[in-house]
């Protein structure tokens, strides 16, 4: 899987069919696996780390909620508590959005910055290092 990370990015920035996006991937990771399943296993590491804060933040919230519901004796025949229960379904939903979304969004990201990265390292784009000078104080 790892020799095929870099072929949708290579299909996209460089216009390449789907077996030849998969060639170039395959020439791009080339003695980079190492270097590209550490960035993806952060990515997946700080986005699980959200989502578990998320998660303690929404279910921490409606169990407050509950508890205060019970401790003021409202019942759930009132009008207003169907409009609460709607809106808590609204806020989960759009949670729910956030959590496929965001782990989709920073992969395909890192996966692009590692695709530019890999590109300038295989193809020699970068520019030609400077002479460095060294001063010498006798």
């Amino acid at each position: 899987m790892l020799r095929l990370s870099l072929a949708f990015p290579a299909c996209i920035a460089e216009g390449l069919t789907a077996r030849a996006s998969i060639r170039r991937s395959g020439r791009l990771t080339r003695r980079a696996k190492g270097r590209i399943f550490l960035v993806l296993l952060v990515v997946f590491a700080a986005c699980y780390a959200l989502a578990l804060a998320s998660i303690l933040v929404v279910f921490t919230t409606v169990a407050l909620g509950a508890f205060a519901f019970a401790a003021v004796h409202l019942t759930f025949h009132a009008p207003w508590s169907y409009m609460g229960f709607g809106l808590i379904a609204v806020v989960w939903l759009c949670m729910m959005f956030l959590w496929v979304a965001f782990p989709w969004a920073s992969s395909m990201t890192a996966l692009a910055v590692l695709y530019r990265d890999q590109r300038l390292r295989v193809d020699s784009l970068l520019p030609p290092a400077a002479p460095q000078s060294v001063e010498t104080t006798l």
